[in-house]
């Protein structure tokens, strides 16, 4: 019997008796609540709970773009003033995720009548997942408005902070000069929202503004009156600097003070000074040098800086140090107070050091290179001590950071490799990632010692090298395991850019320095001895390229003058097989103008080399001897690798984005053509197809990769990548598919951009994680299966594969390493150039100054343009094409950016539970219930008229 044939039966009886009416309503009560089913007859019927509100969250708009960091006090907007390197707590820093103007409420503002108040990027205002609820299930506050929840849901909650200022007075003491003040801000409000409301509060005087890269603090006047205080070399010439430092809950901030959204409570503080500390702390640095197996000195851990309490000892300090290192370490207190017993290598779980009676080797305490006569826990820390325990005996001494020994018999495997060197490369039949990439695995370098400095990647027998401050490490190519390590016997400031070749992976060091190590076991094979630096007031840095050719490898080193120019420099000429120095040549100095070879690269020509300059020259070099055969000016510094072009032919890329082709004739060069592509390049070409590819920065700062005719010496194509000036050397991958290339840009995210030739735009391939998200000058390597790896700022190397389900290059792979690299002889060796890691302007205090370089993780001012680079990552991709009007949606459906960088289209795709379905003999149902009830209501109201004729 189907329900409409109930109904009809209870009208029916209903009619007749009316105590019968109650049937007849619950007739029509169950016909209504069953008919409607969600999927009649069939499976899945009925659809979970929150589908509904799960479906309306995925359109939902994607969270706020940041942008980050501050642009440092007291720079020459125009002038190139770059940060130095060395002193992790004292340079300025960059910032991960500042917040534009247009997403954080001004202090005080609220909305205007009728206006919808701005959410601010602390509010959950999206879902955890794509297409879910929030967390818990709880509906976001735009979600409520949507179902019509008062607007007033949305007003940001206030907050109470705590600011401060602390000067100097005139003889450079600590002095407060904003105490400790209370603020109440709306939520959402910003370090540098708070900063202005501190100073106006204070009735302090500062010199801040909203400049290119977003908020910013030159200077402070004393509230006692004088001159304004802002950013200033403590001795002219010493390389360190004082400047107003951000300090947030006691910690040295590392992002710029727009970026940094508070919370209730937090505590911000600005403090005059150069080495990241508040008064009542110490800087203070510790390290760890054990023995390998052999035993042979060796790194366990690296010098990193900590911040301490005033007052606290050599103990508290080792402790900590051991901790973040992840040293498992015997210690204690006895009798005589702290002790240290034995240490167990981080590298060999099976060799624990300790008091040894047959050698007399024990764990020595250091103080600032000298041994200790007090023990750690009787030491009270000074600001700058460097700690250091050391496994030696009596009279052994503090050994020479890294010192290594090298074994010339040392067998050489006699692998293949991927990518050999640094270079502007490409690569044929690889199947690259072409829409989007997935990461395989991250593999953090830095290993808790704070910023530190690493190189370009090589990948070689599968395998991918990666030098780290003092070491050299082999990661698995598999799974991103560290395989092996070994100390360098000098170390890198910044980077450098190894190079493989005759079975060995050949270094350069800040010393001026080379040494080649084993590619199987790490074991050093040669050394050569260290640059003199007598005469000259900087040490060298080895930010140069490498470039193998004829047996030998080419070196440059460079040393570092007033404003960031390059001075001095010197050129290495090795032989590789035994690391005999067959020639240097050494030039500039006080009296001669720039000089020196910053991120160049010798491109080989037959026996003899070319090689750019500071100077705006490139030189050919004869191989045998360093003598200059011959040089053509090019009128602007050249910071990036030559690259041979065929037929005799060579570019050279200037600092004024200006890609130069010159032709060698015997023992001549001659300039034929020059074509400008961008405002600035540091950028390494790669040459593909007649093509040449190379990267640089707009006028508006954004990176940009060209694609150069090389025969009519004319610009094709120009593509954006997003704010921050592209200083790699693009991956160029020819395949069934096209021409991708790949490159980086010194911004957030640090994510690797890829454009296809022939496309309008590029977009962006792979997008990290938040917490690996940073600043980004390297450059993308690949191995035989198209994978591709890089590092950013975060202090992470990647591993990118080609997306599940997503298209890579086709092609049959294993192909090896062509064009771009000069001088690779046999595919073993490259090179190649690169640029400076930073905006013009940007000061770093505290550390020296590389050539147009900075430290990792602040190779950018503190805060980015916040006019546009916070926009989603649709508008950011849809516009990058600078010679096409920006893309636009037609349909008006809304997207979305997953994090690998593709695009999704908004509009959901509906669940087979979703849809209607309507079951006819429910219909059918209610519609006889509907006539059987008016029939029972007229035949109610008749009885009840004849009811009351009766009476």
């Amino acid at each position: 019997m189907t329900i409409g044939s109930s109904l009809a039966r209870s009208a029916a009886a209903a009619a007749s008796t009316p105590r019968k009416l109650f049937h007849l309503l619950l007739a029509c009560v169950l016909a209504v609540s069953l008919a409607p089913s969600a999927a009649w007859g069939a499976p899945d019927a009925e659809a979970p709970a929150d589908a509904l509100s799960a479906e309306a969250q995925s359109g939902s708009q994607p969270g706020l773009e940041q942008s980050d960091g501050e642009k440092p006090a007291d720079e020459p907007p125009a002038e190139e003033v770059l940060p130095p390197v060395g002193e992790d707590a004292a340079g300025e820093s960059v910032g991960d995720d500042a917040a534009s103007p247009e997403e954080v409420p001004a202090l005080g503002d609220a909305p205007t009548e009728g206006e919808q108040p701005t959410l601010s990027p602390a509010e959950p205002t999206e879902p955890t997942e794509e297409g879910a609820p929030a967390e818990g299930g709880a509906e976001t506050p735009a979600q409520k408005s949507a179902e019509g929840e008062p607007t007033d849901l949305l007003e940001a909650s206030p907050i109470a902070v705590t600011g401060s200022v602390v000067g100097v007075d005139a003889n450079g003491a600590p002095q407060t000069w904003a105490a400790p003040t209370s603020l109440t801000l709306n939520e959402g409000a910003t370090a540098a929202d708070l900063s202005e409301a501190l100073f106006t509060q204070a009735g302090l005087t500062a010199d801040t503004g909203e400049g290119a890269y977003g908020w910013y603090l030159n200077s402070i006047t004393p509230p006692q009156g004088g001159d304004p205080l802002g950013s200033r070399e403590t001795t002219p010439g010493s390389g360190i600097w004082e400047y107003w430092q951000l300090f947030v809950n006691g910690e040295y901030a590392l992002t710029g003070a727009g970026g940094i959204v508070l919370q209730a409570g937090d505590q911000v503080t600005w403090c005059y000074g150069s080495d990241g500390t508040l008064p009542g702390q110490v800087a203070a640095s510790c390290q760890v040098i054990g023995l390998d197996a052999n035993g042979t000195s060796q790194v366990w851990a690296p010098a990193s800086t900590l911040t301490m309490i005033e007052g606290e000892t050599a103990a508290d300090l080792t402790e900590r140090a051991f901790a973040a290192a992840g040293l498992t370490a015997d210690t204690g207190v006895g009798e005589w107070g702290w002790y240290l017993t034995s240490i167990t290598s981080p590298f060999d779980a099976s060799l624990t050091l300790g008091w040894d009676q047959a050698t007399g080797r024990y764990w020595q305490l250091f103080v600032n290179g000298e041994y200790s006569l007090t023990s750690a826990g009787d030491y009270v820390l000074q600001a700058g001590d460097e700690i250091a325990w050391c496994y030696a005996a009596d009279g052994e001494g503090l050994p020479t950071p890294g010192e290594v020994v090298p074994n010339p018999d040392a067998p050489r495997p006699n692998f293949d490799s991927a990518w050999p060197g640094f270079a502007g490369g490409v690569v044929e039949n690889r199947p690259t990632p072409s829409e989007s990439a997935d990461l395989a695995w991250s593999y953090g370098y830095t290993e808790g010692a704070g910023t530190v400095g690493a190189s370009e990647p090589l990948v070689v027998n599968g395998d991918v090298y990666l030098v780290v401050a003092n070491e050299l490490r082999k990661i698995s190519g598999a799974t991103g395991e560290v395989l092996a390590r070994t100390p360098l016997g000098g170390s890198i400031s910044y980077c450098c850019r190894p190079v493989y070749a005759g079975g060995m992976v050949v270094v350069p060091v800040d010393d001026g320095s080379l040494a080649a190590f084993t590619a199987d076991a790490l074991v050093c094979v040669w050394k050569t001895p260290a640059l003199p630096t007598d005469g000259f007031n900087n040490s060298y840095q080895a930010l140069s390229s490498l470039t193998v050719s004829e047996g030998c490898v080419y070196a440059a080193f460079t040393m570092v003058g007033a404003g960031g120019v390059g001075t001095v420099g010197t050129l290495v000429c090795t032989r590789l097989a035994d690391g005999a120095v067959l020639w240097t040549r050494t030039t500039g100095g006080a009296d001669e103008g720039p000089g020196g070879y910053y991120w160049a690269g010798a491109a080989a020509s037959g026996d003899d080399v070319l090689i750019g300059g500071e100077a705006g020259a490139v030189q050919l070099l004869d191989g045998t001897t360093g003598e200059v055969r011959a040089s053509v000016d090019l009128g602007a510094p050249c910071r990036a690798g030559i690259v041979s072009a065929g037929d005799g032919a060579y570019l050279a890329v200037t600092t004024d984005g200006r890609l130069h082709r010159i032709v060698r004739a015997g023992d001549a060069l001659m300039l034929t053509g020059s074509v400008a592509f961008a405002t600035s390049s540091k950028s390494t070409p790669a040459v593909a197809a007649d093509k040449a590819f190379v990267c640089g920065v707009d006028s508006e700062w954004y990176g940009t990769l060209s694609v150069i005719d090389l025969a009519t010496l004319t610009v094709e194509r120009t593509v954006r990548g997003t704010l921050g000036e592209a200083l790699s050397s693009p991956l160029v991958s020819v395949g069934a598919n096209g021409t991708y290339a790949y490159f980086t840009c010194n911004g957030t995210p640090g994510g690797v951009f890829s454009y296809r030739v022939g496309d309008a735009a590029a977009h962006e391939l792979f997008v990290p994680q938040q917490d690996k998200q940073n600043y980004c000058m390297a450059s993308v390597a690949s191995d035989e299966f198209g994978n591709l790896y890089y590092t950013n700022d975060s202090g992470t190397l990647f591993k990118l594969v080609a997306s599940q389900g997503g298209a890579g290059q086709e092609g049959e792979g294993g192909e090896g390493w062509e064009g771009g690299a000069p001088g690779t002889g046999d595919g073993d060796g490259n090179t190649g150039g690169n640029g400076t890691p930073t905006q013009p302007g940007s000061v770093t205090p505290g550390a020296r100054k590389p050539l147009g370089g900075t430290i990792s993780a602040t190779h950018a001012p503190l805060s980015q343009k916040t006019d546009k680079a916070d926009a989603s990552k649709k508008e950011r991709i849809a516009s990058t094409s600078v010679d096409s009007a920006p893309a636009k949606s037609e349909s008006g459906t809304a997207t979305s950016t997953s994090a690998a960088g593709s695009e999704d289209t908004g509009a959901a795709n509906d669940a087979p539970w979703t849809a209607t379905v309507v079951n006819p003999w429910a219909v059918a149902g209610i519609a006889l219930g509907v006539v059987g009830l008016a029939g029972a209501v007229v035949a109610f109201v008749r009885m009840r008229r004849k009811e009351g004729g009766r009476a």
